[in-house]
């Protein structure tokens, strides 16, 4: 959906990117964070080894609403994804792969 939209409204000079936020400190993780041992156990997954601020995710929205964005559209900004929270499948692992030319 994401692609197909920066696509279609480019032409009108809208850019459209998304914010995959991961771990990040709510209400609505608030009981798990209640438990001492569960959330220490979560904490140990995440590659920072902390949940987010939603202050560090607005951040990242700033960006994409600011100028030094102007010329993203179609990406999503991952935020240090803990993906087990939803769901019991495990993350994939990706490979960086070098690009070549431009």
């Amino acid at each position: 959906m994401l692609l197909g939209a920066r696509v279609e409204l480019a032409k009108y000079n809208i850019r459209v990117n998304a914010i995959a936020p991961g771990g990040v400190k709510t209400k609505l993780n608030e009981a798990l964070r209640s438990d001492p041992e569960a959330f220490k156990q979560v904490e140990a997954e995440i590659p920072l080894g902390r949940c987010a601020e939603l202050s560090e995710i607005a951040g990242a929205a700033l960006f994409l609403a600011s100028d030094a964005s102007s010329y993203i559209t179609g990406h999503t900004i991952i935020a240090m994804m803990v993906a087990y929270w939803l769901s019991p499948c495990p993350m994939p692992r990706l490979e960086l792969v070098p690009m070549r030319g431009c």
